[in-house]
Order: C-alpha cells, then structure tokens, then sequence
C-alpha cells in the first residue's frame, strides 16, 4: 500500500439476542504489516433494548352447587398468561395479584425468551362473597413483573371482570298463627280475631331490599317487611282479621298475600301464597208454634165453638250461618209464608187464624202443627195441643120445704111447699147465659 493509499475490509455480522440483551455490538478492526507492529481501531455500536411483558388475566367462575347461579363461597379460577413481547430477554417472572383476597401460586419463571409464552405456571382462585353477587360481577388486577439484562424491572398489569350470575326471588308464606277465639268455641267463628303471619324469604342470591307484604284480606298494602333481606333470610309480619258472617256462610276463609323485593339494580321481584282457613258450618232451624190470641165472643173465658184463634208460628235461626229461603207452613189453616234469608238468630214468622168448630169441641182439643224448612236444614216441627173444654150441664130438684099449715105434719092440701132447682156445671168448659126454670110454678132464674 502505497503512502496515502488504504487496503479496506468489508464484512457483515448477524446481530445476535445476546447482542441485544448486552445493548451493545464491541467489535476491533486490527491492521497489521510487514514494516509496523499491529494497530487496532474499537467500533462500540449501542443496539437499542426494549424491554417488554404483557400479561392476560383470564377467569372462570365455579358453579360448585350446580344452581346455576353466584352462591357466597364459590370460587372463581384464574390463569396468567405471560408473555414476552419485548425485545430482551427477561428473567425472574413473578405474577401477583393486587386484590389481597386472590391466591395466586407457581413461579418464580427463571428465563423468558423473546416472544415466548407461559401459560401454565401461574394459577389463582378468589372465594366469591356477597358483595360480589350483589354488584353481578368481579373485577380484579394481577401484575407481572420481569427483570430486563440491565437489573431492571419490567411490569404489565392484567385485568379481568368475570360476570356472577344473579338469581334474585323471593318466598311468600301466610299461615294462620292464632285465633282470639272471643266466644271460646274452640274453632274459627264469626266475631273471632284471627292473627296471620305473613313471612318473606329471600330464596335467591342477591341481597333485596324494601322488602314489604300485601295482604287482600286486612287491606294491607306495602307493610315495612325488612329495608334490606340477605339470602336465606326471612322477615315476617302480624296481621289481624276479625271473621264476618259472610265468612261464615263461605265455609272458608280465603286469603293471599304477596310479598315484594328490590334486587340490585333491578325491578322488583314478587311472590304470593293463600291460606285457606276453613269455618266451621252449624246450620240450625227451630220452629215454635203458639196461641197468642182468642177474640173469644162468648166471653167464656177458653175455647169454645166460634172462637177465632190466633196462632204465631215462629222460625228461628238457632245456628251460625245464614240460612235461605226459609219457609213456614201451618198445617191446620194451611197458611204458608217465606223469608228469602234470615241470619243467625233472626227469625221468620207467619202469623194465621182458625175458627173453633163443633168438631174441634167433639174432640176435645185443638192439634195443629207448625213447619219451618230451609236450604241448609231438615224440616222441623213444632205441634200445639189446645185443649177445647167439653160443656156439661146437670139439673138436681128437690123439695126443700112443707109450711104444714093444718099441722097434720103430712102433705096435705093447702100447704106451701118450697123446693130447690140446682143447675150444675159438671164440664170442664165455662157456660155462658145459663137459665133455671121450674115447670110447676113458672119461676125462672139466669147465670151470666
């Protein structure tokens, strides 16, 4: 080479990971001839490093009771997927989780290599809680951290929100919890006061709240049950009723309550139960037949032929349900009449009248019959025996009296006799207008 001239060598070299991972390519150009020693030239070129980690939180929730739904307790699954998507290679790959309540295991990872993946080393579990279910979802963050060649550190955050499948609902149950039993009857009766309980549940998964009851029966309506009613919790009421005729009559009382919850975010859930509360039915009818008048137009005082007799015949509801269309016979005059209802200790009359005969005093009394009849009850009687008082009338005349007016101490013409008529009532009837009269002398006399 002559002075001033150059000899030049061009080579090329294949940048290397290692390279990379030292930030720099340390290369010597050394010349060499046979009139000098050795020389040589340092070349450094920096080769840029872009340390990198990305990291994926994938999670999965665990039905472990199969319900279908988020239950306090359960788990959700989660697995880190790391991955280096820089430029060097990383070492001492950790994964941690920033909410405390997740368990993560596995690594450290000693070496991650530029584009390489770990799916596997890295697992966590998180034990569902209430909260959690009532928000529908879990969100939580997991950090990776690496250490780049040059000792520093690397990071990438992981997020997952993992939905929690909400089931919100609600139980009603009414049942009939006492009776005051105000007439001690010992069984459910017009006038009772009837205590009913009415309990919600929430059988669902999400904690409800203004929680309140309906009840048709009182007119209840949107009665403070609980403000808030976790899962498996029950709030309940009181509420009292006061049993009517009507109920009676029913044969049953029937009642619904609905019970009404609001789940997070969400419209209200509702449910409602019956309770039916049978009553006891005593249908009962008596019947009561009475003389309650005589015009009596002899005066004598009892029953004779011509009297006009009044008879009441009285229907009486001697049960605890309203009876219908009630009917009252009179079997002697043949007088009806009819009540379309008549409620318990009501009453339906008939009122008719009856004109002693000559065959009722032949007899020597009156039987009549009263009949009361209804839907709900057998017929029922009532017979009356009026006694009619037979008339019997005996007539005693006898001498009482010889004046002897000669003396002769015989009967002898001249004398004054006297004599007795006696007019007796040997019956058992009054007798009216009675006439004594003596055929000899043509005296008479009158009784009223």
């Amino acid at each position: 080479v002559a002075p001033g001239d150059t000899c030049e060598l061009v080579g090329t070299y294949m940048v290397t990971q290692e390279d990379v991972d030292a930030g720099e390519i340390l290369n010597l150009g050394v010349a060499n001839s046979d009139e000098t020693p050795p020389v040589d030239d340092p070349e450094d070129v920096p080769v840029p490093q872009n340390p990198s980690i990305d990291l994926i939180k994938d999670g999965a929730f665990n039905d472990e009771n199969g319900d279908g739904f988020a239950d306090a307790g359960e788990t959700i699954s989660y697995s880190f997927t790391v991955t280096n998507d820089g430029n060097v290679t990383l070492t001492n790959i950790t994964v941690t989780d920033l909410n405390v309540a997740v368990t993560v295991t596995g690594g450290p990872i000693a070496s991650l290599g530029v584009g390489d993946t770990d799916s596997t080393t890295f697992t966590g579990s998180y034990i569902i809680t209430q909260t959690d279910i009532d928000a529908g979802f879990f969100v939580n963050t997991a950090l990776a951290t690496a250490t780049d060649p040059n000792g520093d550190p690397t990071t990438d955050v992981g997020t997952h929100n993992e939905p929690l499948p909400q089931g919100p609902s609600i139980a009603a149950d009414k049942a009939l919890a006492a009776n005051a039993d105000e007439d001690g009857d010992g069984a459910v009766s017009a006038g009772d006061t009837l205590t009913y309980e009415i309990t919600a549940t929430n059988d669902g998964n999400v904690t409800l709240t203004n929680v309140t009851v309906d009840d048709d029966l009182t007119g209840t309506t949107d009665a403070p049950c609980a403000a808030s009613l976790a899962p498996d919790a029950s709030c309940s009421i009181l509420v009292e009723y006061v049993v009517t005729l009507a109920d009676v009559d029913r044969g049953v009382i029937v009642n619904t309550a609905t019970v009404e919850g609001t789940p997070p975010g969400g419209g209200p859930v509702n449910d409602s139960d019956d309770e039916s509360v049978p009553v006891p039915q005593n249908p009962a009818l008596a019947v009561d037949k009475a003389l309650t008048d005589n015009d009596d137009p002899d005066g004598s005082g009892d029953v004779s032929i011509g009297d006009t007799l009044t008879y009441t015949i009285t229907a009486t509801n001697s049960g605890d349900t309203t009876l219908t269309d009630v009917s009252v016979e009179d079997d002697l005059t043949g007088a009806a009449t009819s009540c379309a209802s008549v409620a318990p200790g009501g009453t339906c009359v008939l009122t008719t009248t009856y004109t002693v005969a000559q065959s009722d005093v032949d007899a020597g009394s009156i039987v009549n019959t009263g009949t009361a009849d209804s839907n709900e009850t057998e017929p029922v009687e009532d017979p009356n025996t009026e006694p009619v008082p037979q008339p019997e009338l005996v007539v005693d005349k006898v001498l009482t009296g010889n004046a002897d007016e000669d003396g002769s101490g015989t009967l002898s013409l001249g004398d004054t006799l006297s004599y007795g008529v006696t007019a007796t009532n040997t019956g058992a009837a009054n007798l009216t207008n009675v006439t004594v009269s003596d055929s000899l002398t043509g005296d008479s006399t009158s009784c009223a």
